[in-house]
């Protein structure tokens, strides 16, 4: 709990959520990351396949919504995509 509560005060660079933390449900972290940070880019690795549950995390401003299971590579891919300013020299 102490992890998604602080992604949502700190400045993150990115934010990738599995849908779920301790004590609180993963729309709520979503919704309170994007009001403190909206422009911070945020994928949400799930393993719920519902269409609903997609268009509710697109809705709350998540940037890409991957179901599980994903190849690493794809969400290398994917980060690097969203953030090809903002990662340090030796990731990138």
């Amino acid at each position: 709990m102490r992890r998604c509560k602080s992604a949502t005060r700190a400045g993150p660079r990115w934010c990738s959520s599995t849908g779920e933390c301790p004590g609180s449900r993963g729309a709520d972290v979503l919704s309170a990351l994007k009001e403190r940070h909206p422009d911070v880019p945020v994928i949400v690795l799930t393993a719920e396949p519902e269409a609903k549950v997609r268009t509710q995390a697109e809705t709350l401003g998540a940037d890409v919504f991957m179901t599980k299971p994903f190849s690493p590579l794809q969400l290398l891919a994917t980060v690097e995509r969203l953030l090809p300013d903002r990662l340090p020299d030796e990731i990138s």
